[in-house]
């Protein structure tokens, strides 16, 4: 009797921990359910990406077991690096709600371009080489005419509002960096120029051009690294890395006056005390051609004018040298009467 009693005890003991385990491992099927069904990655919105599509981007963040799971990617994913993008510096996730979820791309800040056998070779703040492409107008001839100058002054200008300016460069992205002299040049690694502070200037060109959003179409450095920016047919003399924020506000509120000019804006020799500043315009090849003929036909005239006016002095000179010398040699007796006076 007492075997059974102990038998169906046990019985029931096993049937209850089944039951509980039961219960259990479904209540965790429930619970895992529930979790998987309210942290589903419905809605993905994506801040800072400029340069490559969301595709791309979410292809890259949201990748592996944990993709579809907006709780397990900001716990265990929160920042993501990656060389598949070349422009990115990293993505970090963040949780907005049980649905949602933001990425956050934290760009390379790509400052310019240099061209190295036609292709556009993209570096960043730092100088280091992050992209190439195939030049679009690789094999085009970018040669400048020289033309003559004429000088005009730009009344000063007050900027009232730093983003009132309505002038866009051809070039709205980076500016092609001209002027540095290197012998080679490979990705991921860094331009080898002779003087690595010229990165600081290109940075510095970058922030305050982006600022005013005139980025130029072309920075060029010459061999005593002087500034010049090129703005279609504008070119602006910075000169040395010096005062750059005070020169670029001014560029920034005479640039919109210059609309339909070509020539050069003068701001080398630009101080905190300057008032007025140069504007050296350029003068188109045929007008300097019709300017010239014009100058000759004036020069021809004014030599037989020259000639005839000549002739004239000269008998008018000789019919009064007399009278010139009799009046000389009376004021020379007045002197000497006066001294002998004295």
């Amino acid at each position: 009797m007492i075997d059974k009693r102990f038998r169906y005890r046990k019985k029931m003991n096993k049937t209850l921990f089944r039951i509980i385990v039961g219960g259990a491992a479904l209540a965790v099927c429930i619970a895992l359910i529930v979790f998987l069904t309210v942290y589903h990655v419905d809605d993905v919105e994506i801040v800072g990406n400029t340069r490559n599509s969301e595709e791309e981007v979410k292809d890259v963040a949201l990748s592996g077991p944990l993709a579809s799971n907006s709780f397990l990617l900001s716990v265990f994913r929160k920042n993501v690096v990656t060389d598949e993008l070349p422009f990115v510096e990293d993505i970090k996730i963040e949780q907005v709600s049980p649905g949602k979820i933001r990425l956050h791309v934290n760009e390379k800040q790509i400052v310019g371009y240099v061209r190295y056998l036609d292709c556009n070779m993209y570096f960043d703040k730092d100088g280091i080489v992050v992209e190439s492409e195939v030049a679009p107008d690789a094999g085009e001839n970018t040669e400048s005419t020289v033309v003559e100058p004429q000088q005009v002054i730009v009344d000063p200008v007050e900027v009232v509002d730093e983003n009132e300016t309505n002038y866009h460069a051809a070039v709205t992205d980076v500016p092609c960096i001209t002027g540095l002299t290197f012998e080679s040049v490979a990705l991921e690694e860094k331009l080898p120029v002779k003087d690595d502070s010229v990165f600081n200037t290109i940075l510095g060109i970058a922030r305050i051009v982006e600022k005013y959003d005139i980025m130029p179409d072309q920075v060029e450095f010459n061999d005593k690294y002087e500034i010049t920016l090129y703005y279609g047919t504008i070119r602006v003399t910075l000169g040395v890395d010096n005062l750059l924020e005070e020169k670029i506000t001014r560029v920034a509120a005479i640039l919109p006056k210059l609309t339909g000019k070509s020539g050069v804006l003068h701001m080398e020799d630009y101080t905190k005390d300057t008032v007025n500043i140069i504007f050296t315009e350029d003068v188109p090849e045929d007008e300097q051609t019709d300017s010239q003929e014009d100058t000759l036909e004036e020069d021809t005239q004014e030599e037989d004018t020259s000639e005839e006016d000549i002739s004239e002095e000269d008998t008018s000179e000789e019919e009064g040298s007399g009278e010139d010398a009799s009046q000389e040699d009376a004021s020379g007796e007045e002197t000497l009467e006066e001294e002998s006076t004295e």
